[in-house]
């Protein structure tokens, strides 16, 4: 109504940003499912210095309904970032 630009105050840790943006880049440039990533043993995410075990992913991630709401989501913290 006022036209004012909306921004994200995210005030988590890096650890956890960084695995959202990943998974976005995941989804968005490799085209892969989020479903898709229990079939892997170990992710190697940018933003943590060990591999991470794709069991210790929290379930709404890695399920179907949840998809359509994270990919939002991260969108608008990639276009936020530039």
């Amino acid at each position: 109504e006022f036209s004012v630009p909306t921004l994200i105050f995210f005030t988590s840790g890096v650890a956890c940003l960084g695995l959202n943006l990943y998974l976005h880049t995941l989804c968005e440039q490799d085209n892969i499912d989020p479903t898709q990533l229990l079939q892997q043993t170990e992710l190697a995410i940018p933003t943590f210095a060990n591999l991470v075990p794709s069991y210790s992913l929290p379930s709404s991630v890695t399920s179907k309904e949840w998809e359509s709401l994270f990919m939002k989501y991260t969108g608008g913290l990639k276009k936020a970032d530039g």
